[in-house]
């Protein structure tokens, strides 16, 4: 076989191959001199971190191979994350048992009767001969009686065997058998409304993603963002094992994962289930009039795709431990995205779950490969678009065909002569001059595409700049985009610029657990010589936070803490402390103590987190001393932002004639609702408080009257810093720093803006 033609029919893992060898050759080495990239903790991060995904994608190939797509998946495995958390740490009669435990009685009732027809449907084709192709006709008792007694049993030991764990919360095995089956029948509903209301599998699973978001929502709870989940303490130990390494090698969420794509992919390649996919996807009309069941199939295909996102939400629980309605986000594109890369076509009918494979490891050793070398979380973006695409055309065998229309030659412009009639045949073995051009395009793409990745290698952080400074500390930040937390940045990088002997590296979690933890790890194999973090949320960082202690790293836990106080110092602001200051001044506006009177709107933060539950309370600590005041909602959540805030406040207008004080859990949220009431022409009868007190922010809007006061939550970056290297250089720090707050008025408005370098 000649080289071209081995790498044309082995371009499905190149894209792979040389990201790997990217990682390998660019890698930052460790202190004590090891390719970081390599080694073995690194490489089993980047398989456990992609298993999650790696199994919705495996689900996701087959029903994309039919011709069909599922957008749902990613809210079907939030809403079985809420019940495996709610099943392992509530017990008793739940929403999540409710749901739990009907829904494994009909998967056990159709399963027993579907397998023992198609046992005795086999055995009748067997007994048929070998030439029988027709229908097999069974009779009533091995067609209908004996199956559906079978169903019955089978359903009847599993209620059996799970009944009992309702009172006394569920265990590893319940909640293997109860989440995945919720996400078989959610899986299985999406597939019946597609084929028996002839409808668009985009259209359908749409709905569905939002039906199953407001159903998780709703199972969690109004006050229950998040629902941790701590073994040995709200949840069983054994717990432990699902995000422990199997035998010491594979982390349990990998074995999940290879295990699916080795399953599934021998049912796609060598059973006629796999078969009628594949027939599916390339005809459905043909596949129809040749007698396969294409309905039933296509079913088939959203149920497993359902089942596997519930086994996902089951190891998410696990790894992150919690469960939550949002845990799925944005994941069904990623899933889509990795199959698309791994060769499986869009319009049906292609596809490999050993493609899906492989790029579902592109999207991890990518994600790997940039933040080790800690490129900037927005270029990452922008270079992981910019090489999915990439591979794509290399995988599709169009890169050539790209660069050929590229170029300025009138030869290059030239279409390709067709063959003339009557022609000699070719000897087998010799290769038309077109076949030659198209294996030399290949190779063109995977040179374009290894050019791509050195570009991408060449963009990161010199390894001998960073051995020139004397600390290397790393900072997990939660996300940039937020006004809090890009001032967080700033003041950590002001007062890092006064420190030259520190190599401060900063991470983007982009509002996700996930991202997060994946870049606490990075961190960890790094080898820094500290941690700061400012945690999304307490339990899905609390793990990854014990593992860097128990790396010997020290932690310094920035604004939200972590569920366990091994960590070395926690600096922020007490959010508590600033409700109490919120709700005395507000006290004060309606009339004083004891004489306080009016009607109020709270807008909170999030229903989930500890920070709006804290301001809620410490509100609450002075207001709720005033029988005159009256609050007109109910718990309403603008989730930290402006826009929902204003919709919030537009429906307390229409339905309260008089309002007297808006207490918004940040200050983008109260400008939304004095926007709101602007627009409704009522901001005069109100005032408006606000919490974060930003002097491009919070302090402007108190200085133009647009917000009647701000309380400032200083960011922690700067002093979480200065501890740090105090640390570092063997000084004594206390466990926690409290950062002080400051009310914000308009009388000092403007000399606080002039203290920041603005002009009022």
């Amino acid at each position: 076989m000649s080289a071209l033609r081995l790498i044309s029919r082995t371009k499905l893992y190149w894209g792979l191959i040389a990201i790997f060898l990217i990682g390998v050759l660019s890698s930052p080495v460790s202190s004590k001199g090891t390719n970081i990239f390599l080694s073995y903790g690194n490489l089993l991060d980047v398989l456990r971190q992609v298993s999650i995904t790696g199994l919705i994608a495996t689900g996701m190939t087959a029903v994309i191979i039919t011709g069909g797509i599922d957008l749902s998946v990613g809210s079907l495995m939030a809403i079985c994350s809420v019940v495996c958390a709610m099943l392992l740490t509530v017990p008793g009669g739940t929403p999540a048992a409710w749901m739990a435990v009907p829904a494994v009685g009909l998967v056990a009732l159709f399963l027993g009767a579907a397998v023992v027809r198609f046992v005795f449907a086999n055995l009748a084709k067997s007994r048929a001969g070998s030439g029988f192709h027709g229908v097999v006709r069974l009779d009533l008792l091995r067609g209908t009686v004996m199956p559906a007694v079978a169903g019955i049993v089978l359903c009847a030991l599993s209620l059996w065997y799970l009944l009992p764990q309702v009172e006394a919360k569920f265990g590893v095995l319940g909640v293997l058998i109860a989440a995945p089956c919720v996400g078989l029948l959610f899986g299985a509903l999406n597939g019946v409304i597609i084929v028996g209301g002839r409808l668009q599998p985009f259209i359908v699973t749409l709905a569905m993603m939002v039906t199953a978001l407001g159903v998780a929502r709703l199972t969690a709870g109004q006050n229950n963002a998040v629902l941790p989940v701590y073994t040995g303490s709200n949840a069983t130990e054994e717990f432990e094992v699902l995000r422990s390494l199997a035998f010491g090698i594979v982390p349990m969420p990998g074995l999940f994962f290879l295990g699916a794509i080795i399953i599934y992919g021998a049912v796609l390649r060598l059973t006629p289930f796999g078969r009628y996919v594949y027939a599916i996807g390339g005809n459905e009309e043909a596949a129809r009039l040749s007698g396969i069941a294409a309905g039933r199939v296509k079913i088939a295909t959203y149920a497993v795709s359902g089942l596997l996102a519930g086994i996902a939400a089951v190891l998410y629980v696990a790894q992150y431990r919690q469960g939550k309605p949002d845990a799925g986000a944005g994941l069904e594109l990623d899933a889509i995205a990795a199959v698309v890369i791994g060769g499986t076509s869009l319009m049906g009918g292609r596809g490999s779950l050993a493609g899906t494979l492989c790029g579902v490891l592109i999207f991890g050793l990518l994600s790997n490969i940039l933040q080790l070398h800690n490129i900037n979380s927005n270029l990452q973006l922008v270079l992981k678009g910019m090489i999915i695409v990439g591979t794509v055309l290399v995988q599709e065998r169009n890169a050539g065909e790209l660069f050929s229309h590229l170029r300025l030659t009138e030869r290059g412009r030239r279409p390709p002569k067709r063959p003339r009639r009557g022609g000699r045949r070719r000897k087998p073995g010799l290769e038309t001059s077109e076949e030659t051009r198209m294996k030399r395009r290949d190779m063109l793409g995977l040179a374009a595409l290894t050019a791509a990745l050195i570009a991408t290698s060449a963009l990161s952080p010199t390894s001998a700049l960073a051995q020139e400074k004397k600390w290397t500390i790393g900072f997990s930040q939660v996300t940039t985009i937020e006004p809090w937390r890009a001032q967080f940045n700033k003041d950590i990088l002001a007062e890092a610029a006064k420190h030259p002997d520190v190599n401060l590296i900063i991470t983007d979690g982009e509002d996700k657990t996930e991202k997060q933890v994946a870049d606490v790890e990075n961190l960890i194999r790094q080898q820094v010589d500290a941690l700061l973090i400012s945690p999304k949320e307490s339990a899905g960082l609390t793990g990854v936070v014990q593992e860097a202690i128990e790396a010997k790293i020290p932690v310094f836990v920035l604004d939200r803490n972590v569920d366990t106080k091994d960590y070395t110092q926690f600096v922020g602001g007490d959010n508590k402390l600033i409700g109490r200051a919120a709700g005395e001044y507000a006290v004060e506006l309606l009339g004083g103590k004891g004489k306080a009177k009016g009607n109020v709107v709270e807008i909170w933060g999030g229903m989930g987190t500890e920070p709006a539950h804290d301001r809620h309370d410490g509100f609450h600590e002075f207001t709720d001393k005033e029988p005159g005041i009256k609050y007109l909602l109910d718990k309403q959540s603008g989730d930290w932002k402006q826009d929902q805030a204003y919709n919030i406040m537009a429906t307390a207008l229409r339905n309260n004639e008089h309002i007297d004080l808006v207490y918004g859990h940040n200050d983008p949220m109260a400008y939304g609702a004095y926007l709101a009431a602007k627009d409704a022409g009522r901001e005069k009868e109100m005032k408006f408080i606000g919490i974060d007190g930003l002097p491009n922010e919070g302090v402007q809007l108190v200085n133009k009257g647009e917000l009647t006061a701000t309380f400032v939550y200083a960011t922690p970056g700067a002093e979480g810093l200065r501890q740090a290297i105090k640390y570092l250089n063997g000084e004594k720090v206390e466990k926690e720093v409290i950062l002080p707050t400051k009310k914000i008025t308009k009388e000092n408005a403007a000399e606080v803006l002039k203290e920041n370098g603005i002009n009022p």
